[in-house]
């Protein structure tokens, strides 16, 4: 499968500088037996030519330091590799991107189709962060890095099929459905693997997915005294696999809330994602009907879903950048349900708190 890459000039390309600065691991009293690397990404270290953009705290966690060091690698690549410079050269031409944005006005970045690889031209905004502008909306799209790039089309489309579940639960009232016996057993036993002996906190595990072969799993979990809520959700092929990202992502999360109180004790500022997480900690108390189970949600073996053809057209964007040295790639699939503009549903709901 040939891709439009931003990678061509890889033979001229600078010595790749480190993409973390200062990675530290941290101590988890909520699971202890896993290895959380914390790190924040800072553009300008990486290239001068970024100095006007915000840097980013980063993390990931395994039971392996290695694997947690590489997930965090994959953040701070996938949020470089979206700043954009003047003369950018991913930014090209194509053919007329589907009706549901044709009408932006802006750069096109060159993209293809993932059913047929028809090149496409995708509206920068959605693809590339430009400094003095709005950070690219996440509706209806994913962004992921990769070993390779098509591992990274991969994960970036089913980020966007767990956001179009989300969407459709949260936001929209699709009931949530309880995991096959024998998959709760298999993501509990892995939870407690990574927990160890430690205890306080009430885990609860469900299904979103939209349909049978493209599992979308909730981890959730809250204070044994109730409150702090804390969430990981993700979608895969494989149900179990997808189950133990969710449930990583809820330990990070976890992590989290714990760094946030330290900084709150101490009047230390909060950015833009720690206060939502504040927000959900303090408002939820699991008693909403949101998470109101409704039947078991089986997927039968051999039921797979195609992403390139399942909910109409999939457009897929190779980010891939020289300074940065990974794979990284930008799905969008337009007939997806699209997580609301955060300010205008607080504005008419101030009790819904944002899940992502």
């Amino acid at each position: 499968m040939v891709r439009a890459s931003g990678s061509s000039a890889a033979s001229r390309a600078p010595v790749r500088r480190p993409l973390l600065h200062a990675p530290f691991q941290l101590v988890c009293p909520d699971a202890e037996n896993i290895r959380l690397i914390c790190a924040s990404v800072r553009p300008e270290e990486v290239d001068s030519a970024f100095a006007g953009f915000p840097g980013i705290d980063v993390a990931g966690c395994d039971l392996d330091g290695a694997v947690a060091l590489a997930s965090c690698e994959g953040e701070a690549a996938e949020y470089l590799s979206q700043l954009s410079l003047p003369g950018d050269p991913r930014c090209g031409s194509g053919n007329v991107f589907p009706a549901a944005v044709a009408g932006v006005a802006d750069e096109l970045v060159v993209g293809v189709r993932l059913a047929d690889d028809a090149p496409a031209g995708i509206p920068a905004s959605l693809c590339l962060r430009r400094a003095g502008h709005d950070a690219a909306p996440m509706l209806g799209s994913g962004c992921a890095a990769g070993r390779t790039l098509e591992e990274a089309i991969d994960a970036a489309a089913w980020e966007v099929v767990e956001r179009h579940a989300v969407a459709r639960w949260w936001h929209f009232g699709a009931p949530p459905q309880g995991l096959d016996p024998a998959l709760e057993e298999d993501a509990r036993d892995y939870l407690s693997l990574l927990r160890g002996d430690a205890a306080g906190r009430v885990t609860r595990l469900f299904d979103i997915s939209v349909e049978p072969g493209a599992p979308t799993i909730v981890a959730c979990s809250f204070a044994a005294a109730g409150g702090g809520a804390a969430f990981g959700f993700a979608a895969g092929r494989d149900p179990l696999v997808a189950a133990q990202r969710a449930v990583r992502e809820l330990l990070q999360m976890e992590a989290g809330l714990r760094l946030i109180a330290y900084r709150t004790d101490r009047g230390l500022p909060l950015g833009e994602a720690d206060q939502r997480a504040q927000r959900r900690a303090t408002c939820l108390s699991g008693d909403e009907p949101a998470f109101a189970l409704s039947g078991v949600r089986l997927h039968p073996a051999g039921s797979r879903a195609d992403i390139a053809t399942r909910w109409g057209d999939a457009f897929a964007v190779d980010l891939t950048t020289p300074r940065v040295g990974l794979p990284v790639a930008k799905v969008i699939i337009p007939g997806l349900a699209t997580i609301p503009d955060e300010a205008q549903w607080v504005a008419e709901d101030p009790a819904r708190v944002a899940l992502l």
